[in-house]
């Protein structure tokens, strides 16, 4: 009988291994997008970050521009103060330092805010990228906690497999046992009926034997002890006629004829049983 539980355990595995192998390119996948939208977060962070920097040049430019135009000698500037007769007074000179501090001071409040605009986008780049691992964490965790509920059902399976395949073999010992014991008594009750058979047999054979000698021995007997009313024989014979009309005792007909060694007396009674004698 094939045992519904020889494969069970292999296709479990096989079950099991199926599973966490599509969970392992689920997980990928997610990896993968997850990892692609870190990347595209990034990507946009720095062009924003590309653009502050151009803004902070330009800044730059124009405050050094201005101070160039402030302090050119032949600049409109230069001019109005010339008209004025401030051109080489101290006035112009101080004019030039304001400029100069003016240049510096848009140079220094562009580049201080430039740098907190970077520091927020290289901080902004630093989330993303933890937000991004933070996903990673989450997929990789997601995935070994459902691996670990697979793995837990599997020895649940198992378990239960186990526990079948021992009340199978159980239940098949019982059965062959059983079998065992059916076929002996089967094997046992044949015999007694071939033996039965041979006795049935032999007592028939037996029987009809049996028919057969009395028979034989009965056609040898004397006439006269069977005879009835239209034989003749009737109360009026004689003991003599009787005992000169029987025959001699012999050896043959001692060994063929039963009723040797019966009297006379024995023969009327016989006959008188059998209604032959009046």
């Amino acid at each position: 009988m094939e045992n519904p539980y020889a494969e069970l355990e292999s296709k479990y595995a096989n079950n099991l291994q199926q599973q966490n192998d599509m969970l392992a390119q689920q997980s990928q996948i997610q990896k993968e997008q997850s990892q692609a939208n870190t990347e595209q977060a990034i990507n946009e962070i720095n062009q924003q970050k590309e653009y502050a920097k151009q803004d902070f040049n330009k800044e730059a430019r124009g405050a050094y521009v201005d101070y160039q135009k402030a302090i050119n000698p032949y600049g409109v500037q230069a001019e109005q103060m010339a008209s004025s007769g401030l051109g080489n007074s101290g006035y112009s000179e101080s004019s030039r330092i304001g400029a100069f501090n003016t240049y510096q001071n848009r140079y220094a409040t562009a580049k201080s805010n430039a740098d907190k605009i970077q520091q927020d986008f290289n901080n902004q780049i630093t989330q993303a990228r933890l937000s991004g691992n933070k996903e990673l964490a989450e997929i990789a965790l997601n995935e070994l906690q459902i691996k670990m509920n697979n793995l837990w059902n599997q020895l649940n399976l198992d378990t239960t497999l186990t526990q079948n395949k021992i009340g199978y073999n159980q239940w098949l010992d019982e059965f062959n046992y059983n079998k065992q014991q059916d076929e002996i008594a089967n094997a046992f009750a044949r015999e007694q009926f071939e033996y039965q058979k041979q006795q049935d047999a032999l007592n028939r054979a037996a029987s009809k034997a049996s028919s057969r000698s009395y028979y034989s021995n009965a056609s040898t007997t004397p006439d006269y002890l069977f005879q009835d009313n239209n034989t003749g024989f009737n109360n009026s014979v004689t003991s003599n006629n009787l005992n000169n009309t029987a025959p001699k005792n012999n050896s043959s007909s001692k060994q063929n004829n039963p009723l040797v060694g019966v009297t006379f007396k024995d023969a009327i009674e016989l006959n008188k049983k059998l209604g032959l004698w009046k």
